[in-house]
């Protein structure tokens, strides 16, 4: 309960934070908007699923996830997070994504 509540708090702020010029019109139109192939898997099934407000939600917390993915990446290279704690918690993350939007 509390990961789902800091969950829509992170997203609440990330929606807040985007200026007019950042905002798209048509999230249903987006086709692999992220750097990351398991953030664009989870789109893709989602755009035919959702509602274009519920599209917009997951697409802020897929935006922070995907950033969390390639740190996590770029940390691991780096010979970091030995014992996969860092791991544990970004997927625990991402986990948590696909149970609040039943993906």
């Amino acid at each position: 309960m509390l990961t789902r509540l800091l969950l829509l708090s992170v997203l609440y702020q990330c929606i807040q934070c985007q200026s007019d010029k950042d905002q798209i019109k048509n999230y249903a139109s987006l086709e692999d908007p992220f750097r990351m192939r398991k953030c664009n898997l989870v789109w893709t099934k989602a755009r035919t699923k959702l509602s274009e407000k519920k599209l917009e939600t997951l697409y802020s917390a897929l935006k922070i996830q995907d950033k969390h993915e390639l740190t996590l990446k770029k940390l691991k290279s780096e010979g970091g997070d030995k014992d996969g704690s860092r791991e544990n918690d970004v997927r625990k993350k991402f986990n948590n994504i696909l149970v609040s939007f039943d993906l």
